[in-house]
């Protein structure tokens, strides 16, 4: 198991608030829960810990560390889960802003960052990051500013020191000159996923043999007095051909790709 980075314990410690008692997460600010207490949301205690807690029990910051190394590891291995050997090629501060992430947020297998993160399309990254930012309050779905702020700090963390970039000082003066700071290019759309591109071969191809066939009826007549119109002819006839293929084969990826 990959080893917990120092990166990853100091900003969770920043995003979360570390209390040496045992408190019922529903209620803000947090208070130490007594004996005979409804418990409305979860019990925590420490850093963010809610494992194998009991109303009354005394915490330690030692206590609070080791738990929070605890659920750090275990967050890891629900990365490595998700992304496997991948994992491994990550810095310690990609792997420290995931590490917060998981922590914070779970790793459901759903989730499109990590097919990004196995296709090794770390600059989507951020992009997938950002959108965990909203909660359900009173049944809506609501943008959270602490959660905003969380994410930021994450992605921030991801672009420190990451492979390719260049530490130092830049003046405005600079990177006020498009071509002096040009934007990061966006990966190209695959051919399966662009349905746009895939309806519109599908008319183009299928419109071509009718097209054929019209200069194919108006060359016809002048035919027997030409070999090059004869040539002409059979080209047309062969691209047709080709056509038609062609129109069965987008159709059938048009059609694959609506049942996705």
């Amino acid at each position: 198991m990959r080893p917990v980075p120092q990166a990853a314990t100091d900003l969770v410690k920043d995003q979360e608030e570390t209390h040496l008692f045992v408190y019922d997460d529903a209620f803000y600010p947090a208070r130490e829960c007594q004996t005979g207490d409804q418990i409305v949301g979860t019990l925590t205690a420490g850093t963010g810990h809610t494992d194998h807690l009991t109303i009354g029990m005394a915490v330690t910051q030692e206590m609070s560390d080791d738990w929070l190394n605890a659920d750090l590891i275990r967050s890891g291995a629900r990365i490595e889960a998700q992304i496997g050997s991948t994992i491994s090629d990550l810095t310690d501060n990609q792997y420290a802003a995931l590490l917060d992430f998981v922590f914070n947020v779970g790793a459901n297998p759903s989730w499109t960052i990590w097919k990004r993160l196995k296709a090794k399309q770390y600059d989507q990254v951020p992009l997938e990051l950002q959108k965990f930012v909203n909660i359900r309050k009173n049944g809506a779905m609501v943008k959270s500013t602490d959660l905003v702020n969380r994410r930021n700090a994450e992605i921030a963390l991801w672009s420190k020191g990451e492979p390719g970039t260049y530490d130092a000082h830049i003046s405005s003066s600079v990177t006020r000159q498009a071509a002096t700071t040009p934007p990061t290019p966006a990966d190209p759309v695959p051919i399966t996923r662009s349905k746009g591109l895939i309806a519109g071969a599908v008319g183009a191809v299928t419109s071509a043999p009718a097209i054929i066939n019209q200069v194919t009826q108006v060359i016809t007549p002048y035919a027997d007095h030409s070999n090059y119109l004869q040539h002409v002819i059979g080209y047309l006839a062969i691209i047709g051909a080709a056509s038609a293929t062609a129109t069965l084969f987008f159709i059938w990826m048009n059609k694959k790709q609506a049942q996705h």
